[in-house]
């Protein structure tokens, strides 16, 4: 009699031609459609949404009484209320931040943005000089650590001050968590985050290990999705770190190696 084959006394080509079979049965039997929701779903609701782990869109929902930036936000209005305040800002010579680039010498790195504090004025006006082709760098306000709302802020309830770049104004015009979600999930967010960008912004593939729930004020943002099935053709592996900064001489944007560094990311 002979023992059943495991995975670990199988080829590499005959694991990846088990993945792709799966892929494409996952493929096959779930399509590529994304359901679309004209109503805010109960929490009940979401919950079997979460459930399913497919992705969902909720049009016309949350309504401007319950999320004022929807009509509020326009260039002048945050450029008022945030007045000389300034926010973190990435900056790029091609879009992409958080990616992987190859030097002269061959190796490739994972290479972070170069970050500016600006005004949101400035911010807007570099915007437009790359959307116009005028300047070849491209800006995104694009912090991931909560910059309207942390875990923090949460931890401490709504009374106490938040530890956000941004002015209260704008706060107040994003709720702090969206109900039926805290209630579907059991827990608040870890963050609550304004991204600011334009069409050259590219947000490299990665994974997030969260319930992700994305509001578009204005403008579009394009997704790409990946199902776990193909989680594989990702190929994961270490690289050496880097950073854009910026040369003191001419101001241009270069990459600079971190040393003792690495970073897992697809390849």
């Amino acid at each position: 009699m002979t023992a059943a084959s495991g995975p670990e006394q199988l080829s590499r080509e005959q694991r990846e031609s088990l993945l792709h079979r799966l892929a494409q049965d996952y493929r096959e039997l779930n399509g590529t459609k994304v359901e679309v929701w004209t109503h805010t779903p109960s929490p009940i609701e979401f919950a079997q949404i979460v459930g399913v782990g497919r992705p969902v869109l909720f049009r016309n929902t949350p309504n401007a009484k319950d999320f004022p930036a929807l009509t509020k936000w326009t260039d002048d209005y945050l450029i008022t209320a945030m007045a000389d305040r300034k926010v973190s800002i990435a900056v790029t010579p091609n879009g992409r931040a958080d990616a992987l680039h190859t030097l002269s010498n061959g190796i490739r790195y994972f290479v972070e943005p170069h970050t500016e504090m600006m005004k949101m004025r400035e911010l807007f006006e570099a915007i437009k000089r790359s959307e116009q082709g005028v300047s070849n760098e491209v800006y995104y306000l694009q912090s991931q650590n909560g910059n309207m709302y942390s875990a923090t802020d949460f931890e401490h309830g709504p009374d106490h001050p938040s530890g956000s770049e941004l002015c209260p104004e704008l706060l107040s015009d994003v709720p702090r968590e969206i109900s039926w979600a805290s209630e579907a999930l059991g827990r608040t967010p870890d963050a609550v985050n304004i991204w600011i960008g334009g069409s050259k912004s590219v947000t490299s593939v990665h994974s997030d290990p969260y319930e992700n729930i994305y509001a578009v004020v204005r403008g579009a943002k394009h997704f790409t999705l990946l199902p776990p099935t193909e989680g594989y053709t990702l190929r994961e592996q270490r690289v050496p770190h880097a950073k854009y900064t910026r040369l003191a001489s001419s101001s241009l944007l270069e990459i600079e190696p971190i040393p003792d560094s690495t970073r897992l990311v697809p390849r």
